[in-house]
């Protein structure tokens, strides 16, 4: 049952921090490369580092395998949500 629940909360973390970048990224999508690509490498950052601030707690709370989990279902999340962002699909069309 752990896993289970560390699967939800992964997907549930990363949902939140997909919607946040890609809200952020949607906000400079037209603002030029040069803040475009700062935001984008900031959230970028920010959401690596919820990824390993996380997972380093899953990982003393629940083990390994869980805590592997838990990331893996964060990052899937994210970049799905990224994936789906029409402000880069419209960013890379010019």
């Amino acid at each position: 049952m752990t896993s289970v629940l560390l699967a939800a909360y992964g997907f549930a973390c990363g949902t939140v921090t997909g919607f946040i970048s890609g809200w952020a990224v949607s906000r400079v999508a037209g603002k030029g490369d040069k803040i475009f690509y700062t935001v984008w490498l900031g959230g970028i950052f920010i959401r690596m580092c919820v990824v390993v601030t996380l997972f380093m707690a899953a990982l003393r709370h629940y083990g390994r395998f869980n805590a592997v989990i838990f990331a893996l279902c964060m990052l899937a999340v994210q970049t799905a949500l990224l994936a789906v962002n029409p402000a880069l699909r419209e960013k890379h069309a010019r």
